[in-house]
């Protein structure tokens, strides 16, 4: 359709307007020029009442006109030589195309996320859980062969390590179904989420956890999938280091700058000795976490040492 311009004198009466306003108006000429902005805007009170404050600059609206349309309103005063004013210049930009395809395609983003995240937590249960329930099923076959030999010794004690393992598994799950609550709570505030799952992961395991913010303000510069398998990140690390490190504190510290977001997670615990292959502690963790940062175009480094702690450092490009 093109930018709709209208002009107005100093009394808010409409003095010319292009074609392109005609048309989205919907009326002829003659009806429109010589009437009052708020007569034909009459459905638009908030444009109507910037315009006559002149505190419009260049912002982006939404108005009910023949459904809901997005629009862009630059408003520019008319002076004379002498800086006397003449009027205002209304230049109405249409954006709902756009608007709308950027609603289809983060709605695009947002399926494409849920599939991948199936398709990753089938893998971790395959690969993971899978692993435990064979074991499970081996010490039981054990526990009932004592039995069957009349060793209840033997079997009690048996059945006592299972039941252990249950127990871990059991807050394994539990803590997996938390993490995924918080990673699928409503985008907008990493900052917040994060901070409201260390408080949690502090209560429930009894490490000190602390988040620090450095450089700019990531607002608004993340996607909501970014978001999400970030901070899925920053807790697969966090259960990483329970699991293995035994650490007294962990520093998560999210910085911005230089045109990227850089997330690290800092633990003081054991520590272990990298190796090309990741055949360490907690390997199947790193990988998850890798696979994370490259759906999202990411990079995510590992640094640790025998008795020194370890460093995970996750960065990504800001849009």
């Amino acid at each position: 359709m093109g930018d709709s311009l209208i002009i107005l004198d100093t009394q808010d009466y409409i003095v010319a307007l292009n074609p392109a306003a005609q048309r989205l108006l919907g009326k002829d000429p003659e009806a429109l020029v010589g009437a009052k902005l708020r007569e034909v805007f009459d459905f638009w009170p908030s444009l109507c009442q910037a315009v006559s404050d002149g505190a419009l600059k260049t912002v982006e609206e939404r108005c009910e006109l023949g459904g809901m349309r997005h629009f862009q309103i630059h408003l520019t005063p008319l002076r004379d030589p002498r800086q006397r004013p003449l009027g205002k210049v209304i230049l109405l930009h249409d954006m709902t195309e756009q608007k709308q395809a950027a609603a289809r395609l983060l709605e695009q983003q947002k399926a494409l996320a849920i599939l991948t995240e199936r398709d990753r937590i089938s893998r971790e249960l395959h690969d993971g859980q899978g692993q435990i329930w064979g074991y499970f099923n081996m010490q039981l076959e054990a526990a009932r062969s004592l039995i069957a030999r009349n060793n209840a010794a033997g079997a009690a004690e048996l059945l006592a390590q299972l039941a252990g393992v249950v127990r871990t598994v059991h807050a394994g799950i539990r803590e997996s179904i938390d993490g995924l609550q918080t990673a699928a709570a409503a985008a907008g505030d990493l900052l917040q989420r994060l901070s409201e799952y260390l408080d949690w992961f502090g209560r429930n395991y009894g490490i000190r956890t602390e988040l620090a913010v450095a450089g700019e303000s990531l607002a608004g510069k993340l996607s909501p999938v970014t978001e999400a398998q970030l901070l899925r990140i920053v807790q697969e690390a966090l259960a990483n280091a329970k699991k293995h490190a035994n650490p007294s504190r962990i520093l998560v510290t999210v910085a911005g700058g230089a045109g990227r977001a850089t997330i690290t997670v800092e633990d003081d615990g054991c520590g272990f000795e990298p190796d090309p292959g990741q055949r360490n502690r907690g390997s199947y963790g790193l990988k998850i976490m890798r696979e994370r940062a490259e759906d999202i175009g990411g990079e995510l480094r590992v640094e640790s040492a025998v008795g020194s702690g370890t460093r995970v450092t996750v960065s990504v490009r800001l849009e």
